[in-house]
């Protein structure tokens, strides 16, 4: 595998998307979204913000901003995650780029990977926004290293979105695959609620044809819901969540056979 050709993807995606003006309109959106964030937190009762700390209250008010900015990523990543590759193929582009020595393998890694630095750069503008705004409002800076270590942790659940939204569009349309993407995500916060933290024999008990799927998607898909969580743990300044042994194991196991699966999908498209 030529890190040179994935380099060259990589910029390109980036460069595709800056052309296509959707960086521009997502950012809009982006700003509006926290701007209404901030009008929406701004009218909390003065005598309960008054009673807290100034530094608890900064660090709180940025957990409640990394809520709905973990959300808006979640959005994103799906938005750019379905379109990446089905695009280059409506586009004819994908023909073209594969034409020359680039194998599908570099070029699903280099898309992969222009894409989630384009989510992480707007989660980081987000971020950034939000302590702005936070710093403005109460004059406390919330900047610390849990804000740092939430940050690297939530690229994680943004990266299996994109692949999710990847695989599933190589077979659907945009807007189908954008649809689905956003039910499996549902469906595996649903599935890692119900079944973290259960042992096998609980989980065997009373196993039902719903219960079975859920418990087949918490063992074969990332823990997306767990690293989310771990993430605002640290910026909310607490403790690392309980089990990261355990989920980083099969975080690396199931997501290798996430990827696996992507590579099929791209490596049998007819081109």
């Amino acid at each position: 595998m030529s890190f040179s050709n994935i380099s060259v993807i990589f910029t390109n995606t980036i460069t595709k998307e800056w052309r296509s003006k959707t960086l521009l309109f997502l950012l809009i959106v982006n700003v509006i979204i926290l701007l209404m964030a901030g009008g929406f937190l701004s009218v909390v009762n003065k005598e309960v913000l008054g009673s807290m700390n100034l530094d608890s209250l900064a660090q709180k008010t940025v957990g409640v901003f990394f809520l709905i900015i973990n959300f808006w990523s979640f959005l994103v990543s799906a938005f750019f995650g379905v379109g990446v590759v089905r695009s280059d193929s409506e586009e004819g582009v994908l023909p073209q780029l594969l034409a020359f020595p680039i194998s599908r393998g570099e070029y699903l890694t280099g898309r992969v990977l222009g894409t989630w630095a384009i989510v992480m750069l707007y989660y980081i503008i987000s971020l950034a926004m939000a302590i702005g705004g936070v710093y403005m409002a109460v004059g406390s800076f919330a900047f610390s290293a849990g804000l740092v270590s939430g940050l690297l942790i939530n690229a994680i659940p943004n990266l299996v979105v994109i692949i999710l939204g990847l695989r599933v569009s190589l077979n659907f349309g945009k807007i189908q695959s954008f649809i689905l993407v956003m039910l499996m995500v549902f469906f595996v916060y649903i599935s890692n609620t119900v079944y973290q933290g259960v042992s096998l024999s609980e989980a065997m008990d009373k196993m039902t044809f719903m219960r079975g799927l859920g418990f087949l998607i918490y063992w074969l898909v990332p823990h997306i819901s767990y690293w989310g969580e771990c993430a605002n743990e640290l910026i909310m300044g607490n403790a690392f969540s309980e089990g990261g042994l355990r989920e980083a194991t099969h975080l690396i196991l199931s997501g290798v056979i996430l990827g696996f699966i992507t590579y099929l999908g791209i490596k049998r498209k007819e081109i």
